[in-house]
């Protein structure tokens, strides 16, 4: 029987941004370095998009394109060497295409938000190593939560125990229920603002360009 033992690192943006212009690039570099000495091994790169970001003509920020450069360059059928990538993302389309095609990252696999099942799972897990009651719903907190995602459920959970701590209650249907509803509620909120801003600004816009008629 044959065993691998593979290295494991995930690398956020941080890990490798530098202040000063180019030596993002000499970073690049020593990370893949690193990794072929230790291959075989496997990199997530999480929030891939702000590494290998779309290349730019932008005046100031060309310096940028050297760095996707080198990224690109040592992604180039890394496999070979040993070194295997994963990138996660939730702004696909900021990615440079050329980092997404074969050689590079060669599948491309989307997680969509959970559905019905999934939530009420979610919550089971979310909820049992927390002192809650017999009552629990899963099937109902689910069918009321469409939409969520995993974090969402876990902030709702995280919300719930407090307010039942608070009240020196278990964690019951009822709590957990109306900590969705302040969720809910709270993002039509936001989303009502956001839309005043955009009007606002739209108004402003408009009222910016009648100025720029008449004074002309």
């Amino acid at each position: 029987m044959c065993m691998f033992l593979f290295q494991e690192a995930t690398i956020v943006p941080s890990d490798i941004g530098r202040m000063i212009i180019h030596e993002t690039q000499e970073k690049v570099g020593e990370l893949f370095e690193e990794a072929q000495r230790e291959a075989p091994c496997i990199i997530c790169f999480d929030e891939i998009d702000a590494m290998v970001p779309r290349r730019t003509s932008t005046p100031g920020l060309e310096y940028q394109n050297t760095e996707v450069n080198e990224f690109l360059a040592q992604m180039n059928n890394c496999g070979e060497k040993g070194i295997f990538i994963i990138g996660t993302t939730n702004n696909k389309d900021l990615i440079d295409p050329a980092a997404l095609r074969t050689g590079r990252l060669d599948y491309h696999v989307e997680i969509p938000k959970p559905d019905r099942i999934q939530r009420a799972e979610l919550f089971r897990v979310c909820l049992q190593n927390r002192p809650m009651g017999s009552d629990i719903d899963f099937e109902s907190l689910a069918m009321s939560t469409d939409g969520f995602t995993a974090s969402d459920i876990a902030f709702v959970v995280n919300k719930a125990a407090l307010a039942a701590a608070k009240a020196d209650l278990l964690i019951s249907t009822d709590i957990v229920s109306r900590c969705i509803s302040e969720v809910q509620t709270g993002r039509m909120n936001n989303a009502d603002e956001t839309d005043k801003e955009e009007k606002t600004e739209y108004l402003d816009c408009q009222f910016q360009d009648t100025k720029k008629v008449i004074v002309s």
